[in-house]
């Protein structure tokens, strides 16, 4: 089954991580970059703001740009991951994004993946619904583990009791997605 667990938005956090991708979503309108963005932004010495500024990163809906951590964070490779404007970012829109991120994760063939909530440090309206959305998209899409930090302005046990109700109705409608077993002949 896939584990998703949650942590608090914190440098601390994002030291302790451990994962083998972080995926940051942002907007095409997002300047500067802020929550996990500006974070990661932070650690690597403000690399994503040139990137952003050079013109390589533009946060168009679907745009993938990998890039390595360099012995910044323990991660391995940082997926930034375009999801459009902010001012057009629906619910609509979100799920196409979230389906798009997972595949993507899902073809890198990471095992674990940290990332936090797309448009939740900017956009409050409907986290608990995207909450939703996202767990779902995960369990359909990605067979690794996630870890999904909780945005600074958001109360963390409170979001920690909400989503563990919200993780127990989707795993009783949702089936995991099935891992690959290969046999040999």
């Amino acid at each position: 089954m896939p584990h998703v667990v949650l942590c608090p938005e914190s440098l601390d956090e994002m030291d302790r991580m451990e994962r083998d991708l972080l995926v940051l979503s942002y907007f095409s309108d997002e300047r500067p970059l802020k929550g996990l963005n500006g974070l990661t932004d932070w650690r690597f010495n403000g690399r994503l703001s040139d990137m952003l500024r050079a013109g390589d990163l533009d946060g168009e809906s679907g745009d993938q740009t990998l890039t390595t951590a360099n012995n910044r964070l323990p991660t391995g490779r940082v997926l930034m991951f375009g999801l459009g404007a902010g001012k057009d970012f629906t619910n609509r829109r979100f799920t196409e994004s979230v389906q798009k991120l997972f595949l993507a994760v899902s073809r890198m063939k990471a095992a674990s993946c940290a990332m936090a909530i797309p448009g939740a440090h900017l956009y409050e309206d409907f986290l608990l619904e995207r909450m939703a959305i996202l767990l779902k998209e995960h369990r359909l899409r990605y067979s690794g583990s996630l870890l999904l930090f909780v945005p600074r302005n958001q109360n963390f046990k409170e979001m920690s009791a909400k989503f563990d109700l919200i993780r127990a109705e989707v795993e009783k409608i949702v089936p995991p997605k099935p891992k690959v077993v290969r046999s040999r002949s």
